[in-house]
């Protein structure tokens, strides 16, 4: 059994704290180890059970830290859980984790749509026995999510699984990244302030009592890696990202056809760009209104019917469009099946080209 840590704010109200709070105080950390399941990378969902009179700190199977404030959830009709609350958690990383989910790379934003590349997604919720809880008015939890990979101007998303669109979410990112080797520890721009030894840290929020712990006592070595944290005020699906140049997409009209008999398709649509964490899909009754390519190379498509067969574009063959020649206008995209039905996400990522990282 791999050994995590749970790590509890022992503040009034167990949230991280913002850059300006930062300057002003020191977050005091009460390490507690605890035995969960081995990690595992699918994406089913990993659960944690807590006390919801108590705050509670999860480092999760990803590695991701999860800050849970005390009596922050209730049932729909505003109920307190009574018993034990399970917490749901997963996360999606890669492309074929975007095709298996079905989130779809695509932010709206008033009447425009934008194209995202995304650094790590997350999923939460909360439930009493088979009641699905939700936040309290005044509640937020802080999610760290520790993700493979690093982008500059990241910005968070909630998704809206009606429209199957992400929406921007009023939560700044906060980078928590933390190398061993390149640490910011002292880092001016990092914290707003030098290093506070533990004898000197003080707490500017009201608390019956509090202990002061040095978190080196609880935890010899500080997690290393790319942790980006938000705050949330609602359970759901949450996304870091950074919104792709909309100078570079142009706007088109795809006619997807079978090779030979020029047999048209109406299905699902996939698209993916080289060197970008994203995938993004299209109904065809999207077509129309929302469809567009980047102006670059490496573009790769692929359909799937609802039986599960797949067919693909020629690479060369989308490498030599002109695309801006198709700007407004309607591009013929020819498909070739491939000769079975990937039945893993190796098998998908070798027809298709998606990534599996």
């Amino acid at each position: 059994m791999a050994i995590f840590v749970t790590l509890c704010l022992c503040l009034h109200y167990c949230l991280y704290l913002s850059t300006i709070h930062m300057k002003k105080i020191v977050t005091l950390f009460i390490f507690v180890v605890f035995n969960c399941a081995a990690q595992n990378p699918e994406m089913a969902f990993k659960t944690y059970t807590i006390n919801g009179g108590f705050c509670k700190g999860i480092q999760t199977h990803w590695g991701s830290l999860l800050f849970i404030p005390d009596n922050c959830f209730s049932d729909e009709s505003g109920n307190t859980c009574n018993s034990v609350i399970t917490i749901k958690y997963r996360e999606f990383h890669s492309q074929t984790d975007m095709f298996y989910s079905g989130l779809n790379m695509i932010l709206e934003k008033g009447t425009k749509y934008y194209l995202l590349e995304s650094i790590g997604m997350f999923e939460i919720e909360a439930w009493c026995s088979d009641k699905r809880l939700f936040l309290r008015e005044g509640k937020q939890i802080q999610v760290r999510m520790k993700t493979k990979r690093n982008l500059k101007d990241v910005s968070s998303f909630i998704y809206n699984s009606e429209k199957n669109l992400w929406n921007t979410y009023d939560s700044p990112v906060i980078d928590f990244s933390y190398f061993d080797k390149r640490n910011n520890a002292d880092s001016l721009n990092y914290w707003g302030s030098g290093r506070v030894s533990a004898a000197t840290a003080t707490v500017d929020v009201e608390m019956e009592s509090a202990e002061m712990y040095n978190p080196v006592t609880y935890f010899n070595k500080m997690p290393e890696g790319y942790f980006k944290g938000m705050n949330i005020k609602k359970l759901g699906i949450f996304n870091y990202d950074a919104i792709m140049k909309d100078s570079l997409a142009i706007p088109m009209i795809p006619e997807l056809l079978l090779r030979g008999g020029n047999t048209p398709i109406e299905q699902k649509l996939y698209v993916t760009y080289p060197n970008k964490n994203t995938l993004v899909y299209y109904f065809p009754s999207d077509f129309k209104e929302r469809f567009v390519l980047l102006n670059q190379k490496g573009i790769k498509m692929f359909t799937e019917s609802k039986d599960g067969v797949i067919a693909i574009t020629n690479d060369s063959e989308i490498n030599k469009l002109n695309l801006e020649s198709y700007r407004q206008k309607t591009i013929p995209i020819y498909f070739d099946p491939i000769p079975a039905k990937p039945k893993n996400a190796k098998e998908l990522s070798a027809a298709t080209g998606l990534k599996t990282e």
